[in-house]
C-alpha cells in the first residue's frame, strides 16, 4: 500500500502546519507554538512511513504510540535549542522563547536541563537500563557542547541518534 486516504490527509495536516508556521498572518514560529508544530510534523512523518507500509490499526499497537511520543517529546524541545543563534534578532522582532524572555544565559540553563530531561525521558519510558547510561553520558556532553560551543548540532545529532537507537530496541528486540 503506497498511498491512501489516511496519508493524504496527514499530508495536508502537514503542508498546513508548515504554512502556519512560517507564512503571515498566523507566523506561529514566532512562539513556543511552532516547537510544538515541528514534534507534531514529526510524528506525522512517522505516521505517513507507518501507514504505507501497513493498516490504520498497526497505529494503535503499543510501540508505535510510544515512538510516537517520545518522537513528539524529543522534536518539541530539541528545537528549543536552535533559538540561540537568533537572539539579538528576535528581541528586535518580539519573538518569545526562552532566551527572549529569561535572558540568554538563564534560557541556555532552561534549555540544557529540558534537553537533557528529555534525552534521558526515553531510558525511563521503556525502563532500560541498558540506554539509561548511554543516554545519560551522551546527553551531558552533547548538552555541555550546546552551553559551551552555543552548537545546536550535537543535540540534534544526539536526539537522532537516540530515536534510530530506540526505534531499533521497540521494533527489533
Amino acid at each position: 500500500m503506497i498511498i491512501n486516504a489516511y496519508i493524504l490527509l496527514l499530508i495536508i495536516l502537514g503542508i498546513f502546519l508548515a504554512i502556519i508556521y512560517s507564512a503571515p498572518p498566523l507566523r506561529l514560529r514566532r512562539n513556543y507554538v511552532g516547537n510544538l508544530l515541528i514534534g507534531i510534523s514529526l510524528v506525522i512523518s512517522f505516521i505517513v512511513g507507518v501507514l504505507s507500509i501497513s493498516d490504520l490499526g498497526i497505529l494503535f499497537e503499543v510501540k508505535n504510540i510510544t515512538y510516537s511520543f517520545i518522537l513528539f517529546l524529543l522534536g518539541t524541545v530539541v528545537t528549543f535549542a536552535k533559538d540561540i543563534k537568533d537572539v539579538k534578532s528576535d528581541y528586535k522582532f518580539g519573538i518569545k522563547n526562552f532566551y527572549t524572555i529569561y535572558g540568554k544565559e538563564k534560557g541556555k540553563r532552561i534549555v540544557i536541563f529540558l534537553v537533557f530531561l528529555i534525552l534521558n525521558t526515553p531510558a525511563f519510558i521503556l525502563k532500560n537500563l541498558v540506554l539509561l547510561p548511554l543516554t545519560f553520558i551522551v546527553s551531558l556532553s552533547a548538552c555541555y557542547i550546546y552551553y559551551k560551543k552555543e552548537d545546536e548540532k550535537p543535540v540534534y545529532i544526539v536526539s537522532a541518534l537516540l530515536m534510530a537507537f530506540i526505534f531499533v530496541i521497540l521494533y527489533y528486540f
